[in-house]
């Protein structure tokens, strides 16, 4: 497969981006503020690899320097809309436009929802119940327990035992 550049319309030429996903800079003659031209090759960008998994990139735009996601950037080449970028394989680090698409916030939650990828209920690292003490403290409840005891009980705070036993959180245990 052969590497496709494409621009990058919000950096009028300066840069483009590939059917690979990486992002570089076009040879160009810059006038210095002094009044002398100067002569850039271009090059393809490093991108640093921030915490979250993304990859980010400088891009230096009207003499400002500006930090870029990699992933808005191949998107902005690729595709005629602008909005929320998802990366369908889920791989932050794979920014090839037939890794990316175009969508609305719900439509990425939805798909990570649909993967099984989002933290809910027990795989969720700051949860203090279970599925089964939901349960436990639903049926208790129901048998005529106080929200109380059952928060005292499971060492919860009285309104997150609150909420999960009338559905307001845990939604999905019955």
């Amino acid at each position: 497969m052969t590497e496709e550049w494409r621009g990058v319309p919000s950096t009028g030429g300066t840069y483009e981006a590939s059917s690979l996903g990486r992002v570089r800079s076009v040879d160009r003659i810059v006038l210095r503020s002094d009044g002398v031209y100067r002569t850039f090759s271009g090059t393809v960008l490093s991108p640093s690899v921030q915490k979250n998994g993304y990859h980010k990139i400088v891009l230096h735009l009207g003499g400002k320097r500006s930090s870029k996601w990699v992933h808005r950037v191949v998107a902005e080449a690729f595709f005629e809309a602008t909005g929320h970028v998802d990366h369908i394989d889920f791989d932050r680090s794979n920014n090839a436009p037939r890794n990316l698409r175009i969508v609305t916030v719900a439509e990425n939650t939805a798909h990570t929802i649909a993967n099984l990828r989002h933290a809910y209920g027990e795989r969720n690292g700051r949860a203090k119940l279970t599925e089964d003490i939901v349960r436990e403290m639903r049926t208790a409840f129901a048998s005529g327990a106080k929200v109380r005891v059952l928060a005292k009980k499971y060492g919860v705070d009285r309104m997150t035992a609150k909420n999960a036993i009338e559905r307001k959180t845990w939604k999905r245990v019955y």
